[in-house]
């Protein structure tokens, strides 16, 4: 089911491990976090290519940000 909009946790402006993160990672979790291809359940259909366009990065760098929200614990 998709979902009309998407709340963005407060917390994570005085969470340290969100607030550790780059600002290109940051990005990329917030579009990934309030994508409309992102479903109710927090599974998302939204490809790594578009994913790019939309946050202004090459799909290669994309790539690498979802790498380090992974090591990160997202």
């Amino acid at each position: 089911m998709k979902r009309a909009f998407a709340s963005v946790p407060t917390r994570w402006w005085t969470d340290r491990r969100f607030l550790q993160l780059a600002a290109s990672t940051r990005a990329v979790l917030l579009a990934l976090w309030t994508a409309p291809e992102t479903m109710l359940c927090g599974i998302s259909t939204l490809g790594v290519d578009t994913l790019a366009r939309r946050v202004g990065m090459s799909t290669r760098a994309a790539a690498r940000e979802i790498d380090k929200l992974e090591d990160a614990g997202y």
